[in-house]
C-alpha cells in the first residue's frame, strides 16, 4: 500500500503544478490545481478504504 501512496502523491503533486506551466489566468490555474488536488485526495481515500477491506489478517493456527 505504501507504493500506491507514493505514486498517488507524485501524481497529485504533478497534477497540482502542471496547470501553472500552461497559459491562462492565475485564477484559472489555481482553481484547476485545487480541483486536481481534491481529486487526488478523493482517489487516495477510496483506494485506502478498498485496500483495507480487501486485506485479510492471518491468524496463527493452534
Amino acid at each position: 500500500m505504501r507504493f500506491f501512496r507514493w505514486i498517488l502523491a507524485l501524481a497529485t503533486a504533478a497534477g497540482a503544478f502542471l496547470p501553472f506551466a500552461a497559459g491562462g489566468t492565475f485564477g484559472a490555474k489555481l482553481t484547476t490545481a485545487l480541483i486536481n488536488v481534491a481529486v487526488g485526495v478523493a482517489i487516495g481515500t477510496l483506494l485506502a478504504g478498498t485496500a483495507r477491506s480487501a486485506t485479510r489478517v492471518r491468524r496463527p493456527s493452534r
